[in-house]
């Protein structure tokens, strides 16, 4: 799960939604502008913290968003039940618990890399600060930089997610842990 805001600006922590993201396992990334259709944005975004497992990077920053968006009930229940994972936090905790210490970067785009991810987001790309042009747009009329870099950032995320949890898995069956 991502979402994508308007910029962010000093003093404004969690700004207004402009989409929402997912992947629910192997199915193709969903985008959901968040003005376009606030009845669809609603379902997607309840369909989404009612998962059985919600997967973020930095999710507190888009928890916090979705508060901001009114789902402050279903946010703090999701997080409550235990099913809020952040790569984020397991990329930290992963490096400390093989001895390397947090001496890097953990953006997205970083964590991909030394992860060796296939799929890695251009944290670069200047479309990714301008998501409030398109938040009142259906996905379909979105221009192609913006449907390419909302679906990249969401396909990088299921792939880190899938090699940390088979790190988490080797260290629980580790002798001696």
């Amino acid at each position: 799960m991502d979402t994508k805001t308007s910029p962010i600006v000093p003093g404004l922590g969690n700004p207004p939604c402009a989409a929402l993201q997912y992947k629910i396992d192997d199915g193709p990334v969903v985008v959901v502008p968040a003005r376009a259709d606030r009845a669809k944005f609603c379902q997607a975004v309840r369909l989404v913290l009612s998962a059985p497992r919600l997967v973020a990077h930095n999710g507190a920053y888009d928890a916090a968003v979705l508060c901001r968006e009114g789902f402050d009930e279903e946010v703090f229940e999701a997080y409550d039940s235990g099913r809020f994972e952040d790569t984020l936090q397991t990329s930290r905790l992963l490096d400390i618990a093989h001895g390397r210490g947090l001496r890097r970067p953990y953006d997205l785009r970083s964590v991909c890399e030394a992860w060796g991810c296939s799929v890695v987001p251009d944290k670069d790309d200047p479309v990714r600060t301008r998501y409030w042009e398109v938040a009142a747009i259906p996905f379909a009329e979105w221009p192609e930089e913006f449907k390419s870099y909302a679906t990249t950032d969401v396909e990088a995320l299921a792939e880190l997610d899938q090699l940390q949890e088979e790190q988490r898995v080797a260290l629980v069956h580790k002798p001696g842990w």
